[in-house]
C-alpha cells in the first residue's frame, strides 16, 4: 500500500507545513449537497441505518406508485434509483413513479440514504405493471342472407342493430341511454367484471354474457359467470352477470354481450 501524504507530489516533494482537523475518508465521491453540509455543520450525528426496506408494488397500466424508506440517523440525504440510474429530483424519503405503461413493469427501485458519516444502499423493490382492460364486444351472428348485418350502427349511437332489436331500441334514432351497462365490482379484496342488460321480451332475440381472456376463447354459464339478477317488470327484463374469476392472475380480462337473433 503506497504511503498517504498531504501536500507532496511526485514532482514536489514539499510536505504540508501545518495541521489538518477532522480528517475523514469516504470510500465514495461526496455529492455536492454532502460537500455543503460538511463545510456549513459540525462533524456530528450518526451513520444511515435503514430500518424499513421499500415494498414491491403491483399496479395498473396507467396508474402510479409510491416507494418509501425508512431511516435512523442525521442528517439524512436520499437518493432514489431506477434499474441502478439515479432519478431526477427523486431527494424525499418516498417517490412517486409517473403513471406507468406496461413497458415499466419489471423495473427496480432503489434508494441511497447517506450523510457526512455514511451512505446505505436499500434493498431493490420491483414495480409490476399490468393491464386491467374489460370491453363490451358485440359481435351477433349474422341474419339471413340478403338482410342488413345486425353489427352494424346506423344511427351512429354506440349500440348495433343487434343490440338495439334485443333491447328494444329504434335502430334508426340515436338514443342517449344506453342499455348495455359494464363495469368492475370489488368484494374480499378481489376485483370482477360485471355487464348489466336490459332486453324487450317482445322481440325474437337473447342474450349471452361470455367472459375471455384472450379474445379467442369465450366462455358464458357456471362456472365461468354468475348471474347477480334477473328481473321482469312488464315486458321489460333486466339481467346483471358477473365474471367468477377475478383479475388477479390475467393478464387481460374481457367481457361481452352475445346477440343471437334467428334466422329468417
Amino acid at each position: 500500500m503506497a504511503e498517504l501524504k498531504f501536500g507532496q507530489t511526485i514532482i514536489n516533494s514539499q510536505e504540508l507545513n501545518g495541521a489538518l482537523d477532522e480528517v475523514r475518508f469516504y470510500h465514495r465521491a461526496l455529492t455536492v449537497s454532502e460537500i455543503q453540509t460538511l463545510a456549513t455543520a459540525p462533524a456530528t450525528g450518526s451513520a444511515p441505518a435503514i430500518t424499513v426496506q421499500p415494498v414491491a408494488q403491483t399496479i395498473e397500466a396507467g396508474q402510479t406508485a409510491t416507494f418509501s424508506v425508512t431511516a435512523t440517523g442525521s442528517p439524512l440525504t436520499y437518493q432514489w434509483l431506477k434499474n441502478g440510474v439515479a432519478i431526477s429530483a427523486a431527494t424525499a424519503a418516498s417517490y412517486t413513479t409517473p403513471a406507468n405503461a406496461l413497458a415499466d413493469g419489471g423495473a427496480a427501485f432503489s434508494v441511497i440514504v447517506s450523510n457526512h458519516l455514511d451512505a446505505a444502499l436499500s434493498s431493490s423493490a420491483g414495480l409490476s405493471a399490468q393491464l386491467r382492460s374489460f370491453a363490451a364486444l358485440f359481435t351477433p351472428e349474422e341474419v339471413a342472407a340478403g338482410d342488413t348485418g345486425i353489427s352494424d350502427d346506423f344511427d351512429s349511437d354506440g349500440l348495433r342493430i343487434g343490440v338495439e332489436f334485443l333491447t328494444g331500441t329504434d335502430p334508426r334514432a340515436s338514443t342517449s341511454a344506453s342499455s348495455i351497462q359494464t363495469g368492475t365490482h370489488f368484494e374480499a379484496g378481489a376485483e370482477y367484471l360485471e355487464l348489466t342488460y336490459v332486453q324487450d321480451l317482445n322481440v325474437n332475440a337473447s342474450g349471452d354474457v361470455q367472459v375471455s381472456g384472450d379474445l379467442q376463447t369465450w366462455l358464458s354459464g357456471v362456472p365461468n359467470t354468475i348471474v347477480l339478477s334477473d328481473q321482469t317488470l312488464g315486458n321489460i327484463r333486466t339481467v346483471a352477470v358477473r365474471d367468477c374469476s377475478p383479475f388477479a392472475g390475467h393478464a387481460r380480462r374481457f367481457i361481452r354481450l352475445q346477440v343471437n337473433i334467428p334466422a329468417n
